[in-house]
Formats: C-alpha cells, structure tokens, sequence
C-alpha cells in the first residue's frame, strides 16, 4: 500500500512538472492488479494499483490526497492516506 501511494506521489509530481496543476479532482483505478494514466488517452503519466489495492487520488491545483484501500490490510492499515506534504498515516494514526 505504502509502495502504490508513494508511485502515485511520484507520478503526481511528474505531472505537476509538465502541467504547473495536478490531476482532475478525483481518479481512482482498483481493484489491482490495474493501471490507469493521469493524463488519459496520451498514456504518459501511469498509475497503479497492486494486487488487491485501490488507489484514489483527490487533487485541487497545488494539493492532492492519495489513499489507498485494500480489505486484507490487517487491523487499522486501512485506509493508507498520502497527503501532497509527504506525510503518510495509516486508518489507525500511525505513521507510515
């Protein structure tokens, strides 16, 4: 989950270089295995979700959130949620 939400992070940021804005407010792609691009049809800007993830991204110009779900997390996993500052915080409030 920690893996999906920091490729997603970096992804997010590739496209802010290109763009100066993130994504649309909100792209989702999961269950995994899946793949999905930021960009849509030009294909550049990959994100994935790994074997039972679902990674979500909710993004404004300047921020995004990114959490990833996955239902065989053990207890309070999750929710995973990444916020655009870095910060990584599993559903139970430790850190990541």
């Amino acid at each position: 989950m920690v893996s999906d939400a920091k490729n997603t992070s970096y992804m997010l940021e590739s496209y802010f270089i290109t763009n100066q804005t993130y994504v649309s407010p909100i792209t989702s792609v999961g269950p995994g295995p899946a793949t999905d691009y930021l960009d849509g049809a030009a294909s550049v800007f990959p994100f994935s979700a790994s074997t039972g993830n679902t990674v979500s991204i909710v993004a404004a110009a300047s921020t995004y959130t990114i959490t990833v779900t996955n239902s065989n997390a053990g207890a309070g996993k999750s929710p995973l949620t990444w916020i655009s500052a870095g910060a990584c915080t599993w559903a139970d409030g430790a850190g990541c």
